[in-house]
């Protein structure tokens, strides 16, 4: 199997497991959309209606200009990075003793709050009040305590540590991330037989799937406790195999180039000769050429195809139609096209109450 792909530094990374497999997702990726929508999704809130009248002293063009920019921003970090940039930390000047000190709850610290925009060519920085700022930027008062707490004990924008975990009691060895990827090369796979195109992706028979190919590693490594879940997981993001070939029926010129190049190939094989070698490489890149070119050709068909679909779709005055034969059990039983279309004999089935019945025709 052709695992350019994967990169021998990949059998060094470490993937979680579990005794048992986990229950698999119903979304997919939903939690990292739904994670980015929170992220820039912040609205303008409420009017403050402070004596400090922040609301008018910002106009409204710039309170959009800057929500519009903080949405932007494509990380929380970076989002905390530049709230912080604009709070500025304060000591206590006066205190109102209107309870006893070891019943109040004192502040220490005080905070003040600015935004930044462009006007008339000219950078502005405004003071504002904490209501206006959490409006301004959209944000509510549990992210600004966060913000607030971070810079009175460290001075510096706090981090997102959410996915950050490095302490999980159960990871994969070396040797058995080593183990899946052998068990997975080992399964011979072949590409597309109507791709022109370069492609890495490798089909697999129709017969097997993920399931089946566990338990055959869970039957050659006993000893190792996988989940199936680890297993799927690195069967899905580290190799691009699917199951069942796309297409079974070949025609007769692509069966004949590959006749040609495999027996070819057996001679070069066989000769001792280095001129000979030369002679037979020589006569495979140019049956290789010629396989390539006939490809190209019956590409053309199916351009044209989904150009009149798509020109059917604009147009009310085109419409595109395609038709194609439906599958017949054929005798003999061959993959050639030609040949499967000039079948003399052919096998029908059909249901008729509870008995199946054969008929041979033509």
């Amino acid at each position: 199997m052709n695992t350019e792909n994967n990169s021998s530094g990949n059998e060094s990374e470490v993937v979680s497991r579990q005794n048992e497999s986990k229950k698999r997702k119903k979304y997919g990726r939903m939690r990292d959309v739904m994670k980015k929508i929170r992220l820039q999704s912040h609205e303008v809130g409420a009017n403050c209606n402070c004596r400090k009248q922040c609301f008018q002293n910002v106009p409204e063009e710039a309170r959009k200009t800057i929500l519009k920019n903080f949405n932007a921003m494509t990380s929380i970090n970076d989002q905390y990075s530049y709230l912080c940039g604009l709070i500025t930390v304060l000591l206590i000047r006066r205190r109102r003793h209107r309870k006893d000190e070891d019943v109040a709850n004192l502040r220490s610290s005080a905070y003040s709050y600015r935004v930044r925009f462009r006007t008339d060519n000219s950078l502005q920085e405004i003071n504002i009040c904490t209501q206006a700022f959490m409006s301004v930027h959209g944000i509510k008062k549990k992210k600004l305590e966060i913000l607030q707490n971070s810079l009175k004990m460290t001075g510096v924008a706090p981090k997102d540590k959410r996915g950050e975990n490095k302490t999980h009691p159960r990871k994969f060895d070396a040797h058995v991330l080593a183990a899946i990827y052998e068990h997975i090369k080992s399964f011979n796979g072949r590409k597309s037989h109507y791709s022109v195109k370069d492609s890495i992706k490798l089909f697999l028979p129709e017969d097997l799937n993920i399931k089946k190919m566990f338990k055959m590693f869970c039957e050659l490594n006993p000893s190792m406790k996988v989940s199936y879940e680890s297993y799927r997981t690195v069967f899905n993001t580290k190799f691009n195999i699917a199951f069942g070939y796309p297409r079974t029926d070949t025609c007769c010129s692509c069966d004949q180039f590959l006749i040609k190049i495999k027996s070819l190939q057996s001679d070069v094989l066989k000769s001792m000769d280095i001129a000979q070698k030369e002679r037979f490489q020589k006569e495979i890149r140019h049956i290789t050429i010629q396989n390539d070119v006939h490809k190209r050709k019956a590409e053309v068909f199916y351009s044209r195809k989904r150009a009149a679909k798509k020109r059917s779709r604009t147009s009310v005055t085109h419409e595109a139609i395609c038709l194609d034969f439906g599958q017949n059990l054929s005798v003999p039983n061959t993959t050639t096209n030609d040949v499967y279309y000039k079948s003399q004999l052919n096998v029908y089935a059909w249901q008729k109450g509870k008995r199946r019945c054969m008929l041979n025709a033509e």
